[in-house]
């Protein structure tokens, strides 16, 4: 029996071939203002993916350093004795 992840990339593929493979006519028009659109759509989504970033880096970092800190030490524990 087939797993369903094989199942669904299968699809997927299949789905791209057949809708990249079949083109039809669009015949659409890109006015000046569909360039100046598209420039402002892709500084936005740089901007958006920087902070991101730095929200993501963040709680990353205070992740690891809960993880992996070492404990204080502890002044009244007497360990030779």
């Amino acid at each position: 029996m087939l797993k369903l992840g094989y199942l669904c990339t299968l699809l997927c593929f299949l789905v791209l071939n057949v809708l990249f493979l079949l083109p039809t006519d669009a015949s659409a028009y890109l006015d000046p203002g569909t360039g100046s659109f598209m420039l402002q759509m892709a500084a936005a989504g740089i901007i958006a993916g920087i902070f991101a970033a730095k929200a993501f880096w963040g709680r990353l970092r205070a992740f690891y350093q809960r993880t992996f800190s070492r404990p204080p030490a502890n002044p009244d524990s007497h360990e030779g004795e």
